[in-house]
């Protein structure tokens, strides 16, 4: 997208729904699986809707995070490292703590909120628990406390790690493209004609219609223009 001077919101979009779909097709298979063919206590008691909200955030979770690390990864062979990384490792990790640290009547650590691994792992472990040595969890109102907050991590996870990935996408240098001002976010509400304006972004930037006066003395009016339609394909 980026080559071609195209905008990455389709990317974006596309590919988002694309991933998200293969997972959603991926869960519902297993699921169905563990229900209806296996007949698992845990998939065929617990709230089909809380199971559902669960899956969905973690999906969106897979792929904002994708999109997150997929900033700092040029080639596909340390991409699958990363990949399995977070998919496993990550993963048993959250369970060793589980199991080891945060048993019950201990609960899961802040910090551990802020990896999405680990929230979705706490929440397997308590349904689980409650599934073996009481009842499943038959409605969503009828979740402990930390289980509802895990639910919680999962969507701001989500929600965070997709809009670092878009804002970190536009700023970090990468193989193609020119990276964007780390607040060019914010530039549409100054004045290009401010000092401080000036002074965060650069005459560059500013002087899209120069005259003749700057460092653009002598530019043909085709470079111009052609200038000056980037600077506002940039703006959008």
């Amino acid at each position: 997208m980026k080559i071609n001077g195209m905008r990455m919101t389709y990317y974006w979009l596309v590919n988002f729904m694309f991933n998200l779909s293969i997972f959603l097709v991926t869960v519902a298979i297993y699921w169905l699986t563990a229900a209806f063919w296996f007949k698992m206590n845990f998939f065929v008691n617990t709230d089909w809707k809380l199971l559902s909200l669960i899956f969905f955030g973690w999906g969106l979770c897979q792929v904002s995070l994708a999109f997150f690390f997929s900033v700092f990864i040029n080639n596909s062979q340390t991409a699958s490292i990363v990949g399995y990384t977070m998919s496993i490792w990550a993963c048993t990790i959250a369970v060793t703590m589980n199991f080891t640290v945060w048993h019950i009547p201990h609960k899961m650590e802040t910090f551990a909120y802020l990896i999405p691994s680990f929230p979705y792992m706490r929440l397997f472990y308590n349904m689980a628990l409650d599934c073996a040595y009481s009842t499943c969890f038959q409605s969503i109102s009828s979740v402990d406390q930390e289980t509802f907050n895990c639910l919680i991590a999962i969507y701001v996870g989500a929600v965070v790690y997709f809009v670092l990935a878009i804002y970190l996408n536009q700023v970090v240098p990468s193989m193609y493209g020119v990276p964007k001002h780390p607040l060019f976010c914010l530039r549409r509400f100054f004045s290009a004609k401010s000092t401080f304006y000036r002074a965060v972004y650069g005459n560059d930037e500013v002087d899209v219609n120069d005259g003749g006066t700057g460092d653009l003395a002598g530019e043909d009016d085709d470079s111009k223009n052609e200038r000056k339609n980037v600077h506002l394909i940039d703006k959008g």
